[in-house]
C-alpha cells in the first residue's frame, strides 16, 4: 500500500465516522424531541427520512423537523 492508498483509507474511514456520529446525534436528538415539537412528519417518518437519506435527511431533520 502506497502512500497515496494509506492517506485515501484514512480520510475515507475518518469521514465514514464522522457521518456515523452525525446520524447518532440525530436520531438522539429526535429521542429528545417530544411529538407535540415534531413539524412535517411523524416520529416514525423522521426516522425512514433520516435512515435512507445520509447525510440529507438529519440536516433537513435539524432545520425543518423540530420546533426551535
Amino acid at each position: 500500500m502506497n502512500f497515496n492508498a494509506l492517506t485515501l483509507t484514512v480520510i475515507a474511514l475518518v469521514a465514514a465516522a464522522l457521518v456515523v456520529r452525525f446520524e447518532l446525534f440525530c436520531f438522539r436528538e429526535l429521542a429528545a424531541t417530544r411529538d407535540s415539537q415534531l413539524r412535517y412528519l411523524t416520529r416514525p417518518g423522521w426516522i425512514v427520512v433520516i435512515a435512507f437519506s445520509i447525510p440529507v435527511g438529519g440536516v433537513l431533520f435539524l432545520s425543518y423537523g423540530r420546533a426551535r
